[in-house]
């Protein structure tokens, strides 16, 4: 790391082991650009940040002020108000020690006692992986769902009546100097809630920055839940604590004097919401010595690196994509090769630092992959998924010897006269 955190930036996650977020954090899905295979330490990890960052005091003041008793802002206020009190890098950045992550993170072994080791290897590929989530409070969460909510963002912005009829194509996803997210709902998200990841190779240290845009999710005055950390290492399966978090989160959206809800979500959403479902990837290739190409030279979703460098760069990017055939692509196909430039020039950069002769650049190349979503068999999904899911929630629920609620009916939907299950309902109660 460069630069060593300043004092105003160090958290300690024991002092003060809960934080605040509103609900609709709580409920968010991950995208196709997320890892495919999420680490729960990596949402672990996550959770830890948003805490020591609300523990640090330019950011108490902040929500200090929020609740002031004689003007206090609403929820759709938040945005705004964010924007300009953090919209500097320093003022969103927190270091964290991997020992005090580590306490709360590591799951807990029956009978263990004493402080919990941690390897800081696994800690920080965690922490990278973290820096790759990408999330959405939308009620988009399907490739083909994106690829409509898209066409529907560019006719109403009018975007794309320059540079021929590639642009249309603009990613939703792409980076500010393309994109306002001002076709959103107010305090919706949409994006990577971390910006930077800062592994301090000396010490057991990291700093993370967050995303400027993340940020509101992370304040409110009203449809909030204060979360605590004791609950992590209760839980082995990212499932089972997003489960957790979701109903924890309902209930408290509830009336004190109504003890049962229910929440019902499309099976698409449930799989977004635990991480299973499609993603974009990047695939290294190699060139064979003596050989003039790859193997994938002819495949259109085959990048040399040495051709990245030239082209991936604001509009130049369609440039490159009108060589690839880019109009012949259906609008999903469309999304995905666009949503996959970032996740190409990090590939690019990458590979840059760990060899930094440009010469052997045009050795290697990259391969845009799609990886369908996991546990396809509805059956699969609810056995490997969400029964576990709803055990580690009761389990958790017995450790802690306070019950706030049980799982108490959980079923499939099927529309009527259709053998196909559209969605998966699980209701609950207050104990």
């Amino acid at each position: 790391m460069s630069n060593t955190p300043t004092i105003e930036h160090l958290a300690s996650l024991k002092e003060k082991p809960w934080y605040v977020v509103n609900n609709s954090f709580s409920q968010a899905t991950f995208t196709h650009l997320s890892p495919q295979n999420i680490n729960i330490l990596s949402y672990k990890s996550l959770l830890c940040a948003i805490c020591g960052w609300q523990q640090l005091f330019h950011v108490n003041q902040f929500n200090s002020d929020l609740w002031n008793s004689h003007d206090r802002a609403t929820n759709d206020k938040i945005p705004d108000l964010v924007a300009s009190a953090f919209s500097k890098e320093e003022e969103r950045k927190v270091t964290l020690s991997f020992e005090d992550m580590s306490q709360f993170c590591t799951v807990s072994r029956k009978g263990s006692k004493g402080r919990k080791t941690y390897n800081k290897d696994k800690y920080a590929d965690a922490l990278r992986q973290a820096e790759q989530i990408h999330m959405s409070t939308e009620k988009e969460v399907t490739i083909s769902d994106w690829a409509k909510f898209r066409e529907k963002v560019h006719v109403e912005q009018n975007i794309g009546q320059h540079e021929g009829d590639a642009t249309r194509h603009l990613s939703i996803f792409s980076q500010s100097e393309e994109y306002d997210l001002a076709f959103l709902p107010i305090g919706a998200f949409i994006g990577h809630p971390i910006e930077k990841v800062e592994i301090d190779d000396s010490k057991p240290l990291v700093t993370i920055t967050f995303n400027v845009k993340f940020l509101p999710l992370l304040f409110a005055t009203s449809s909030y839940n204060t979360m605590f950390l004791d609950r992590l290492s209760s839980f082995k399966s990212l499932a089972g604590l997003r489960l957790y978090d979701l109903l924890y989160s309902r209930l408290g959206m509830q009336h004190e004097l109504v003890d049962r809800g229910r929440v019902n979500f499309s099976v698409p959403r449930w799989r977004s919401f635990f991480g299973v479902n499609s993603s974009i990837d990047i695939v290294f290739t190699e060139v064979k010595k003596n050989s003039g190409s790859s193997d994938e030279s002819e495949n259109p979703w085959y990048f040399k690196l040495s051709e990245l460098e030239k082209y991936a760069k604001s509009l130049d990017w369609y440039s490159l994509a009108n060589k690839k055939g880019y109009s012949s692509l259906t609008k999903e196909e469309a999304l995905i090769f666009d949503d996959s430039r970032e996740l190409l020039l990090k590939a690019y950069r990458c590979h840059r630092e760990k060899d930094k002769k440009k010469e052997q650049l045009g050795e290697a190349g990259v391969v845009v992959c799609l990886h369908g979503g996991k546990y396809v068999d509805i059956n699969t999904f609810r056995r490997d998924v969400f029964n576990k899911a709803i055990k580690e929630v009761d389990n958790y629920a017995k450790w802690r010897g306070d019950r706030t609620f049980e799982v108490v009916d959980f079923d499939k939907k099927k529309k009527k006269g259709s053998k196909i299950t559209t969605s998966i309902n699980i209701v609950y109660e207050r104990c």
